[in-house]
């Protein structure tokens, strides 16, 4: 990506600093995407196994910003050097949204980052504020579109959506876990591994609801990419009874990659137990009630495995994963997901790319997984909804 640099003499020029920044910098960065979709998702039910009230089907044509690699972003990234190899830095990563002009991450201003630290070069650093977690790391760059576009395996195994359902735009855990406010993050690297511990207040309250640890671990060699990391985190404040006692929630992915030349192969699994007490969950998070979310559950854990490829071709790059998703309940059948991703990418030039995307999810009686691309979503229309998606969009950096 290139980028617009700031020395601190235009700095200090703006905002009357001193000679104190000498050493500083800022970056000015963004990304543009825009897409046309077309999308369809078949009738459903409200409840599992085909009971309760039939959900008619859809379909439209859109503009949709976020089908893309990264999705639409404006950013503000500064570095100080401390001296001794010390630096402070920090990052400010809004969302704004191409086709009207909003934010996207529920109208946060600077919703997709907002965090400042310290470190030293690569070897460590600590940052604090709403950032990426480990765990999120590990997922989307286990992944061959990198949690990018329609079907993808991070995406479309409803993480960031099923974790954090019913919580808000500032409550703590939204977007969770794949962002997380309130968060410290701790990076440290040497040779080939590299290592993430993050730990995280949550909603901030007595209860200590949406408590976060996670590290993360990465080997890197060559063509060779290998990544794991474990999540505990407590129930979020927003889907449970005023005087429950949160349970504690469990997340893990571990996958890799290989650079075959000719092709980049990923493959990987990722595991949710959530919560086993349906008791504590207030009527926003029960599936069936007449106020319930529409991403409310209740299965008790859930595994997604996926495998795909990056594929050089004709000048751009041919995607492609197929993953699958199985919902665990208490008793009864299991709910399965499968999710099917086709791609292409072709560079106009080293900031600009058109992009086509094709992407479906296959639910059966048990499961209702939405169809997500980079930020934008098609939820499902109840239990045994087929979602598809296409999309043609440029991308463009700056």
């Amino acid at each position: 990506m290139k980028t617009i640099s700031r020395t601190v003499a235009a700095t200090v020029a703006l905002l009357g600093w001193t000679g104190a920044q000498a050493q500083s910098s800022v970056t000015i960065y963004g990304l543009l995407d825009a897409a046309l979709t077309t999308y369809s998702a078949s009738a459903g039910t409200a409840l599992p196994g085909g009971a309760g009230a039939r959900v008619a089907g859809r379909r439209a044509v859109q503009l949709d910003s976020g089908v893309g690699p990264g999705g639409s972003r404006i950013g503000f990234r500064g570095v100080e050097d401390l001296g001794g190899g010390l630096q402070a830095k920090f990052l400010l990563e809004g969302g704004p949204s191409v086709d009207n002009g909003s934010f996207q991450q529920g109208g946060l201003p600077f919703g997709r980052q907002v965090y400042v630290g310290i470190g030293s070069g690569t070897s460590w650093s600590v940052t604090a504020g709403r950032q990426y977690s480990p765990m999120n790391s590990a997922f989307a760059l286990s992944t061959p579109t990198y949690g990018f576009y329609w079907g993808n395996a991070q995406t479309s195994s409803g993480y960031g959506i099923w974790d954090s359902v019913v919580e808000g735009p500032g409550s703590g855990l939204y977007q969770a876990t794949a962002r997380m406010d309130n968060s410290i993050l701790f990076a440290t690297s040497a040779g080939k591994l590299s290592a993430e511990l993050m730990v995280a207040a949550g909603n901030e309250n007595a209860r200590k609801t949406g408590r976060l640890i996670n590290p993360g671990i990465a080997y890197l060699d060559g063509p060779l990419a290998i990544r794991a990391s474990y999540a505990r985190f407590k129930q979020g404040a927003a889907s449970i009874t005023p005087s429950a006692r949160p349970e504690w929630l469990t997340q893990y992915a571990i996958g890799g990659s290989y650079n075959f030349g000719v092709a980049h192969v990923f493959a990987g699994v990722f595991g949710f137990e959530g919560p086993q007490n349906p008791a504590n969950l207030n009527a926003a998070a029960t599936l069936g009630s007449p106020t319930a979310n529409p991403f409310a559950f209740a299965w008790r854990k859930q595994r997604t495995t996926w495998i795909g490829a990056r594929v050089p071709v004709g000048g751009g790059t041919l995607l492609t994963s197929i993953g699958q998703n199985r919902f665990d309940y208490a008793t009864g059948p299991d709910g399965k997901t499968m999710a099917y991703l086709l791609a292409y990418e072709y560079p106009l030039s080293r900031r600009t790319t058109l992009y086509g995307s094709l992407g479906s999810v296959r639910n059966n009686a048990f499961a209702n997984t939405p169809l997500v691309a980079t930020v934008v979503a098609v939820p499902a229309s109840g239990f045994n909804s087929d979602v598809r998606a296409t999309s043609i969009g440029i991308r463009h950096t700056f």
